[in-house]
Parts: C-alpha cells; structure tokens; sequence
C-alpha cells in the first residue's frame, strides 16, 4: 500500500528528530556546521527580485533568523543588508512594503536592525518599519555588549 502524503511527512519527521536526537552536541564541530542565514538570504534573493511572494517571505526569515543569533556579524551583515536593498530596488517600495506589512513585529524589526543602513531611500518601507512596536532582538543585545543566556550558552560551548 502506497503511503499517503501526511504519513510520509511523519515518517520523515521521525527520521529527521531521530536523527537529530542522536547527534552529540560537542565543541570539535566534527559533523554539525550550523544553519547559515546569510547563504540562504543571497540564495533567495534572486527569486525576491523577480516578484516571487514565497521567495521575499523566505528572506524576511533568513533576516529574522539571523537578528536572532547573538553573534556580531561583518561581511555577512553587509551582504544581507544589500540582498534586502537589491530586492526593494528590484520589486519596487510599494511590493516590498507590502510583503514586509504581512510578517510578524518580530521579523519586520530584523528587518530594521539588518536592513537599517541600506533602505532608508525606501519611504513605504520605512514608515513600516517605523510604525512597527520595537522589539529588541539578539544580535542587539551583543552589539550592546549585554550577556543573554543564549550568548552565555554558546560562549561556553565554544570553549
């Protein structure tokens, strides 16, 4: 008997936990690389330009997903910063705006903290942003230099 879809969404949940489940949390970094916000956000970003719904929401969440993590960033920051801006300048203010409008306060202040310094030019876009109740995210805190119980997670994890 061929498995509906639902069932085989569970069996491959079940394998993906257990899978999961059994791999050892260590500071070696044998087999765990981390999920990369930044390569998923340049990755998407091409789709978001040409009007994908699915593709903008989708960076929104690499956004949000890397507000999210407490590390300070460089490069990576500034990479996703432009991927934002290209998408805007691509779609235009108004489309932007628009899917940004949809997200969670929480993923519309990524987008603030992340994208602050390239989409100012984007007045739609800013009045969103500015009309948004501000929630201090993650990376917000190291960048001000106030330990979390996250940070301090990581930090002692790395050694």
């Amino acid at each position: 008997m061929r498995p509906t879809p639902k069932l085989l969404l569970i069996g491959t949940l079940t394998v993906i936990a257990s899978s999961c489940a059994s791999e050892k949390i260590n500071s070696s970094g044998d087999s765990y690389t981390g999920f990369d916000a930044w390569r998923t956000s340049t990755r998407i970003a091409p789709f978001a330009a040409k009007g994908s719904v699915r593709a903008l929401h989708d960076l929104f969440l690499a956004t949000y997903t890397r507000a999210s993590d407490p590390y300070l960033g460089g490069e990576d920051l500034e990479q996703m910063c432009s991927n934002l801006s290209d998408v805007a300048s691509s779609i235009g203010d108004e489309q932007f705006a628009a899917g940004l409008k949809l997200e969670r306060a929480e993923v519309i202040n990524s987008v603030r903290v992340i994208g602050s310094g390239c989409l100012a030019s984007f007045p739609r876009t800013t009045l969103i942003i500015s009309n948004t109740p501000k929630i201090k995210l993650p990376i917000e805190y190291s960048s001000d230099d106030i330990r979390t119980p996250l940070m301090n997670a990581l930090m002692k994890q790395e050694g």
